[in-house]
C-alpha cells in the first residue's frame, strides 16, 4: 500500500483509514472460511443492479456456494434493456454436478429463493475455470467484457492465460 496520494494526504487517510476508525479500508472484500483461509473475492464496491436493486457479486456468490456441486462462482451484471441488467453467473462444478443436466435450473432456484426472484439468473454457464489474477481473484471485468463482446483491457494481472485459450477470445467454457 501506498503513504499517501501525490499531493492528496486528507484524501488517502478518508478512503482508506477514516471510514472505520483504526481499520484499513482497501476496497477488496475477503471472506475467511472456517478453517482460517482468507479469500479474495474482489471489489467491494462492484455492483451489480437488477430492476432498481442492488447487490455484489460476491454475495451472489457466496449464496452459490451453499449447493452440493458448486466449487467455484463468478457472478456478473450484463446489459438488459428491461432490467438494467441482468444476472450471469459462471460454476465450476463438481463432475457429478455437471452430469446432472437440470443442474443450472438448481443454481437458478436456489438464488431465487434465497435473494428474491429478481435476482434468478438470466443465464448459467457451467465452466471449467475461471480467469484470475495471481492472488486468485477472479477477474469479473474480463469475463463481464469476453462475455459482452467488448474489448478485454489490460491482461497483464491475468495469472491463467489458458482461461482465455479454450475457443477464440473467450475464456474457458464461457459461451458466445
Amino acid at each position: 500500500m501506498t503513504r499517501s496520494f501525490w499531493n492528496d494526504d486528507a484524501r488517502y487517510l478518508d478512503t482508506y483509514w477514516r471510514t472505520v476508525p483504526g481499520m484499513w479500508i482497501h476496497g477488496d472484500l475477503a471472506i475467511r472460511t472456517s478453517t482460517g483461509c482468507f479469500f479474495l473475492r474482489g471489489r467491494s464496491d462492484d455492483t451489480i443492479k437488477v430492476a432498481g436493486k442492488r447487490l455484489g457479486p460476491a454475495e451472489v456468490e457466496e449464496v452459490l456456494m451453499e449447493l452440493p456441486g458448486v466449487n467455484e462462482v463468478a457472478a456478473i451484471g450484463v446489459d438488459d434493456p428491461d432490467k438494467g441488467q441482468m444476472l450471469v453467473v459462471f460454476v465450476i462444478a463438481s463432475s457429478a454436478a455437471q452430469a446432472n443436466a437440470e443442474f443450472p435450473n438448481e443454481i437458478a432456484r436456489h438464488l431465487e429463493k434465497r435473494l428474491g426472484r429478481a435476482f434468478r439468473p438470466k443465464r448459467v454457464h457451467l465452466v471449467r475455470q475461471l480467469p484470475k489474477t495471481r492472488s486468485a481473484k477472479v477477474m469479473r471485468r474480463l469475463i463481464r467484457s469476453v462475455y459482452s463482446d467488448l474489448p478485454s483491457g489490460d491482461l497483464s494481472s491475468l495469472d491463467n492465460p489458458s482461461a482465455l485459450d479454450e475457443s477464440p477470445g473467450r475464456p474457458a467454457g464461457i459461451p458466445s
